[in-house]
């Protein structure tokens, strides 16, 4: 008799678990597919509104209560977002936060075509460097001498900020010597005497190769037609000779 009910009470409890699991289990496939979790995911990815006012009417409008609350709070992530919606159940438990933007909501046209584009470099950059001949038939490279070297990008000359081959030339031109030249390398800013030398052709030199832009093929993302802005998807863009990448 008391094995009897000692494994009815076992039965019992067990059944009582699964009973209990069920319900449960139950419960959270109804609440997710109910109207009230149905209407939070049917709500904007993002508001658009001109201001405050207009924001809450907004949100007044998306949804219909439900066990839903809604409200928005300035917002604090790194987003440009102005504020947040947040959504929560029964004005506690968070289920899900929106962006909110207090401007007019830009209308833009998608593109896909393709587009020439024309990259001006931050500084120049330094392709190589290169022995010449000199006036005194001796064979020098300047640049090289004063440490430059391929990857290398020239900032300025003689504290003078430079964004061209034809602004260091002037500079080599000049007569001014030496030449204090800020190079930037690897993340890394210093300065260098470099001595420009006359060529066997009389004109001066340092014995650098440099460029300051480059071209190339993109793909137009959109455009705004009122204020003209455009877009495309942004990449790092490498030299091809030195590997390196362009700062521009």
């Amino acid at each position: 008799m008391r094995k009897t009910v000692k494994v009815f009470g076992r039965l019992s409890c067990s059944a009582l678990i699964k009973t209990v699991a069920f319900i449960a289990a139950y419960a959270a496939v109804a609440f997710n597919f109910g109207g009230t979790m149905t209407e939070l995911r049917s709500a904007p990815d993002a508001y658009f509104a001109e201001s405050a006012a207009d924001l809450y009417e907004s949100i007044s409008d998306s949804f219909s209560g439900g066990g839903l609350t809604a409200a928005a709070v300035n917002s604090s992530d790194e987003t440009l977002a102005n504020a947040v919606v947040e959504y929560k159940l029964f004005g506690v438990i968070p289920l899900r936060r929106v962006p909110a933007y207090l401007s007019e909501r830009p209308k833009l046209t998608a593109g896909g075509q393709a587009v020439g584009i024309s990259i001006y470099t931050d500084g120049i950059l330094v392709v190589g460097t290169s022995v010449f001949a000199s006036a005194s038939s001796r064979y020098v490279s300047p640049a090289e001498k004063a440490g430059i070297r391929a990857g290398d990008v020239i900032l300025a000359v003689n504290d003078m900020a430079v964004s061209s081959s034809d602004e260091l030339k002037a500079f080599v031109d000049s007569g001014t010597s030496p030449l204090k030249v800020t190079v930037e390398r690897n993340g890394t800013r210093f300065d260098v005497n470099v001595i420009p030398e006359e060529s066997e052709y009389g004109d001066r030199r340092i014995g650098a190769w440099v460029r300051d832009s480059t071209v190339g093929i993109g793909t137009l993302s959109f455009y705004d037609a009122e204020t003209g802005a455009t877009a495309s998807l942004g990449h790092a863009v490498a030299d091809p000779d030195t590997g390196s990448l362009l700062k521009f």
